[in-house]
């Protein structure tokens, strides 16, 4: 306090006006943050979405001819996204049908099920659901894990470029 008590005027509005400006660009900075947050997460389960029905329609016919290695291989495709730890393929009885792991995946977490259409967020993973469909039919339930490396590492490269 002392130190503010001995600037002259002029250092006083400058710091005034630093001060006001700093807390001005870390406020929007966070803005920005939440911001982009918000919507690559959303993009990112708009993706897994789509990719669960884009590949469980490849896997509808290797369920109806109770075809566990095509279902298998149909899987394996995912292996081009890196950020996909695993696929289940699940019967509409609940048995699983066929699986695809990475290296990285987790096994002791492999039996994630959701039982409805849709998306759900854990703390180190994002899991997509779809209904497998035959001529309107549902035949069995895919469900993607996705690691959330990437929106990690936007968050990293944010506050990088944030103190920067």
């Amino acid at each position: 306090m002392r130190l503010f008590e001995r600037l002259s005027i002029r250092g006083k509005l400058t710091l005034i006006c630093m001060l006001t400006s700093g807390v001005a660009l870390l406020l929007a900075s966070a803005a920005f943050l939440a911001y982009d947050m918000y919507s690559f997460r959303q993009r990112m389960v708009r993706d897994t979405e789509t990719l669960a029905e884009m590949t469980g329609s490849n896997c509808a016919a290797a369920l109806l001819f109770d075809d566990p290695a095509t279902a298998g291989e149909v899987l394996s495709a995912l292996a081009a996204k890196p950020s996909i730890e695993r696929a289940l393929l699940y019967l509409p009885s609940g048995q699983l049908f066929a699986s695809y792991l990475t290296a990285h995946g987790r096994t002791e977490t492999l039996s994630i099920r959701l039982e409805n259409d849709g998306h759900r967020l854990f703390t180190e993973h994002l899991a997509a659901s779809h209904s497998v469909l035959l001529d309107g039919k549902v035949v069995g339930r895919l469900v993607i894990v996705s690691d959330l490396r990437d929106l990690r590492q936007r968050l990293t490269n944010f506050g990088l470029t944030v103190a920067a």
